[in-house]
């Protein structure tokens, strides 16, 4: 009779840390199923920013970019102003000719790419970038400028490492494209700088007419000022125009 009581009892004790064990086994799966499905709403609203935010920078960017043309095309080539140049009220354009010293550049991409790269770093200082709550981490941006006949395209490479808790991305290439011709607008301002280098003493109207350009200029004492409008490049629903400074080596305005 004793034996077959420690028998139940055993039996009850295995019974009881069966059901303990199975019960700890749920509630252990339970808790991966849980944790398992918070962590895949966790990626899913990661992933979700992560895009948003490619989108936000790619506007920026084109915002950026387009900002960077129209200030080259007002300031005659260069985004940032040069040692020399000519300022009057609102106007403040390169010098490209000065007494005898051809300034224009032999290119005019180096410009616009390295002006392009501090440009768009501010797409990463605004308030806007705080809505995504991403840690961003970012070097400096690489930008190659490419001229053809109908349009300048700007490649950037800005590496971005994103992350949140244990989530991380890399990302960092853009590509945009303006529709304005600057090979037109160069090889119309090394026409016009020709043409003085020539004869530095005499403002050849009749050439500049035939010039396939709609063309402004103005003199102020020793400086001749252009600006050429271009009708086909449109940036801001507005023809592109390019200003730009020749000084010569006498007053233009008379005795």
């Amino acid at each position: 009779m004793h034996k077959k009581s420690q028998v139940t009892l055993f039996i009850i004790l295995g019974l009881v840390i069966v059901i303990i064990i199975a019960l700890v086994s749920y509630s252990s799966f339970t808790t991966r199923e849980v944790t398992s499905e918070a962590e895949r709403k966790a990626q899913l609203d990661f992933d979700n920013d992560v895009r948003s935010l490619n989108v936000f920078l790619g506007s920026c960017i084109e915002h950026q970019g387009r900002e960077a043309l129209i200030q080259f095309g007002k300031q005659g080539g260069r985004i940032f102003l040069p040692d020399r140049y000519y300022t009057n009220g609102s106007i403040n354009t390169s010098y490209l000719y000065y007494r005898g010293e051809v300034l224009l550049q032999d290119s005019w991409e180096d410009d616009i790419s390295s002006g392009v790269n501090e440009y768009i770093i501010s797409c990463l200082e605004g308030e806007e970038i705080r809505i995504y709550n991403l840690d961003i981490d970012s070097e400096n941006p690489l930008t190659k400028t490419t001229f053809s006949r109908d349009r300048v395209i700007l490649d950037i490479s800005w590496p971005l490492s994103l992350s949140r808790e244990s989530f991380s991305h890399t990302s960092g290439t853009f590509s945009v494209a303006y529709p304005i011709d600057l090979m037109k607008t160069y090889d119309d301002v090394s026409a016009i700088i020709s043409m003085e280098v020539l004869d530095p003493d005499f403002l050849n109207i009749l050439y500049l007419v035939q010039l396939a350009t709609n063309i402004f200029f103005w003199t102020d004492n020793d400086t001749i000022l252009y600006t050429l409008t271009y009708n086909r490049s449109v940036l801001d629903n507005k023809p592109y125009q390019f200003t730009f400074a020749n000084k010569m080596n006498h007053s233009l305005d008379g005795p």
